[in-house]
């Protein structure tokens, strides 16, 4: 039995075989590694050439992120690159994409920018509010999207919404669209202060949302 000491974690250790340098393959790995980093230079796979260790590196900040060819050659590689690998490339990105944003991976044709156009489908936005797709619908987008409570009181209305009117919900709860929550509002107001503008402006008003009372 002879005792050694490991250079690399200063521990001592004890082997029945050939005389030892480091007590384990991780301490010799490391020792390796810590031999490497001290170098400043590298030599490049494809091109051999000796360069500085900042042409190899990676973006990320883990420990030994080097490539084996310098940045000039890997940019080489990645235009020469077979276009099926390319189409590889594409399709794998789709399909994290698709799954990120809860979609169907395996489908077989192309979604747009905006979720898939079906009429069928509900999502939230980022504002909180429920988007539908309605194409034909005239307060839609030119997208065919529409926030859903626009379209379930134009539903009960019997008409598309006009520009200064929105909707309100009463209980602050932005995907609650039950019409019992709902509410329409107007932004629609006089462009003065003068008696005569008020006076057209309320027969306007009038004649949009109660006509019948303006008959008596």
């Amino acid at each position: 039995m002879y005792e050694y000491l490991c250079p690399q974690c200063e521990i001592k250790f004890e082997s029945l075989h050939k005389p030892r340098k480091y007590c384990s393959l991780r301490c010799a790995a490391d020792a390796r590694t810590e031999q490497v980093r001290k170098k400043e230079t590298k030599i490049c796979r494809v091109c051999q050439i000796e360069k500085n260790r900042s042409e190899f590196s990676f973006k990320s900040k883990e420990k030994g992120s080097l490539r084996f060819e310098c940045k000039k050659c890997h940019l080489i590689k990645l235009k020469n690159k077979p276009e099926e690998w390319k189409k590889k490339e594409k399709i794998r990105g789709r399909i994290k994409s698709r799954v990120k944003a809860g979609l169907d991976p395996h489908f077989e044709g192309k979604y747009p920018n905006t979720p898939p156009r079906n009429v069928n489908i509900r999502w939230k936005d980022a504002n909180g509010y429920i988007q539908i797709y309605r194409p034909n619908h005239p307060n839609s987008r030119e997208t065919g999207l529409i926030v859903e409570h626009r379209w379930i009181m134009s539903e009960y209305l019997g008409r598309p919404l006009f520009k200064k009117e929105n909707v309100h919900h009463k209980n602050g709860v932005k995907d609650d669209n039950r019409y019992i929550n709902l509410e329409l509002w107007t932004t629609a107001q006089p462009s003065g202060q003068r008696v005569e503008d008020k006076i057209k402006w309320c027969i306007e008003f009038l004649e949009q949302y109660a006509s019948e009372k303006l008959a008596r």
